[in-house]
């Protein structure tokens, strides 16, 4: 179990792009990272709160708030000495 700290940067446009937003989003999720002892295969799975400054909307779809939840799956497998590093591949909502 650990705890991660994300902060992300996002630009938005509409289709006829009349209209650019730029908010930023600070998460901090609770995970777990599941595996067997014997295995260097793993699945990770986390949500958490998520805060997303200014508001966002564009001409096709806004937020109602700026806090909401983010959450996320994958997998991945772990390397090296001690098995310390490790790559993944995830799905984030």
């Amino acid at each position: 179990v650990y705890l991660e700290t994300t902060f992300g940067r996002w630009r938005s446009e509409t289709r006829e792009r009349t209209f650019n937003s730029w908010s930023s989003q600070i998460t901090l999720s609770p995970a777990a990272r599941l595996s067997r002892r014997d295995s260097p295969w793993f699945l990770d799975v986390g949500v958490g709160p998520s805060w997303i400054t200014p508001l966002f909307q564009n001409d096709e779809k806004h937020f109602s708030t700026t806090f909401n939840f983010r959450s996320h799956v994958g997998f991945g497998r772990v390397f090296g000495d001690s098995r310390r590093h490790s790559v993944d591949l995830r799905v984030e909502h």
